[in-house]
């Protein structure tokens, strides 16, 4: 894509992380994440589609910047996030979009896992405000 087609779209998520090198473990086991460290306090993160990081805090947990990542298989998502340390904080439950459940990683930053149409999400979330990555099919 050009620059232009870029034009108001994400582009990149940062995250507090209180444990840079848990967070790297977690988010490399429950979703296969890569890391590239730039120095103690901070490592860049790709998932094969978004770029992001996590930074130093002293603070870090709900509250804060809240993603919606999609997920082909629910249970096998939710399994993956507990094997790797994290807490789910809502059991998976219907909405509009299809499916999703809550969870927070090692340093508590709330997150959500999706499966669900496309179409039916965005309009989900254009009402709630909340980005979502997400890919076609209903599992």
């Amino acid at each position: 894509m050009s620059q232009a087609d870029q034009n108001r779209r994400i582009d990149y998520i940062e995250f507090p992380a209180t444990d840079i090198a848990a967070t790297k473990r977690f988010y490399a086991q429950a979703f296969g994440w890569e890391f590239e460290d730039y120095g103690p306090d901070y490592a860049a993160f790709r998932d094969g589609r978004m770029n992001g990081g996590f930074a130093k805090s002293d603070e870090a947990g709900a509250g804060k910047p809240l993603v919606v990542l999609y997920a082909a298989d629910l249970a096998a998502a939710e399994t993956a996030v507990k094997d790797a340390g994290g807490t789910i904080i809502q059991a998976a439950y219907s909405f509009p979009g299809g499916r999703r459940f809550h969870f927070a990683d090692p340093n508590g930053n709330e997150l959500r896992r999706l499966v669900g149409r496309v179409t039916s999400v965005r309009r989900v979330l254009a009402r709630s405000a909340v980005f979502a990555l997400v890919a076609s099919g209903l599992r």
